[in-house]
């Protein structure tokens, strides 16, 4: 009696330590090696107007525990600028973010002409055309100086949203007031159906001058997709039915920073992530290592 005692304890023993250990290895998954994404670029993924933490990037690196951030993007950066910032960035990123270009046409003077003249787009876009040339060679550097920092890398090369909605014929679009940088004096900023489409127009060309160079670096073999931030902003554009995702002068004022007109808000960094991350971004992160 006493062995057969024996035997049962020592069986229920055996069992208890097999299914215990067993429960222990469920309760404790391996933890995802860290994955390190690079932001590079301008104002925008430096979060102007939100502030870095609700920049892209940021929101980004939310989705993913295993996501570690280095935003180097900074405001008024060019494609030149950029190389600057991979100089400075962790050697060897998984994932890398670019949002660059404007800067290189002069984006806020030649926004700054179409608004406040009635020639000024037709002006500004008589002379962009040197300037949006040399955007496809700039990105392809970038992609170049981005890819030799990791080989296996994915980097994905954003657009920009086209600012504004449609603007009914024969009415204006209120976009609040600004000092004018050549008189220094408050000026109203409003927008008619031509401006705003004139608007939209060059960010379209600056957007296929972009996915030129990022066509150029894949045919050099760069693991770079290009990402269309535009359709995401349909009727959250300047002056369109439903709540701007882009600050006009009035609520970029009303965050404290003038500069931040023409910026994504959180909801359009926000529209920015989403949009990144379906384009790939998500397989990046899980195929990295």
């Amino acid at each position: 009696m006493k062995r057969a005692l024996s035997t049962l304890l020592a069986t229920t023993a055996l069992v208890a330590s097999v299914f215990g250990a067993a429960g222990s290895a469920q309760a404790a998954p391996p933890i995802p090696a860290p994955v390190d994404y690079l932001a590079l670029g301008d104002s925008y993924p430096a979060g102007v107007g939100v502030g870095m933490t609700d920049s892209y990037p940021a929101l980004l690196g939310a989705k993913y525990s295993q996501l570690e951030v280095t935003n180097k993007a900074a405001s008024g950066a060019t494609t030149a600028g950029v190389v600057l910032q991979i100089g400075q960035a962790n050697p060897t990123p998984d994932a890398i973010t670019i949002t660059v270009g404007a800067n290189d046409v002069g984006w806020t003077t030649v926004l700054g002409a179409c608004l406040t003249s009635p020639t000024g787009c037709n002006l500004a876009n008589s002379t962009l055309g040197v300037a949006l040339a040399a955007v496809p060679g700039g990105i392809v550097t970038d992609v170049a100086a981005a890819q030799a920092t990791n080989p296996k890398a994915k980097i994905f090369v954003t657009g920009y949203p086209e600012l504004f909605g449609s603007i009914a014929p024969g009415t204006t679009c209120d976009l609040g007031w600004t000092i004018n940088p050549d008189t220094g004096l408050p000026v109203e900023v409003q927008a008619n159906t031509i401006q705003g489409a004139s608007v939209n127009a060059l960010v379209d060309a600056l957007n296929l001058a972009i996915q030129g160079g990022v066509t150029a670096a894949q045919a050099q073999g760069a693991k770079v997709t290009y990402v269309d931030a535009s359709p995401a902003f349909t009727g959250h554009r300047l002056c369109d039915t439903s709540t701007a995702w882009l600050f006009d002068f009035n609520t970029a004022v009303a965050v404290g920073n003038p500069a931040a007109a023409f910026h994504p808000t959180v909801d359009g960094q926000q529209a920015y992530a989403t949009t990144i991350n379906k384009a790939g971004f998500r397989g990046a992160v899980k195929s990295a290592h």
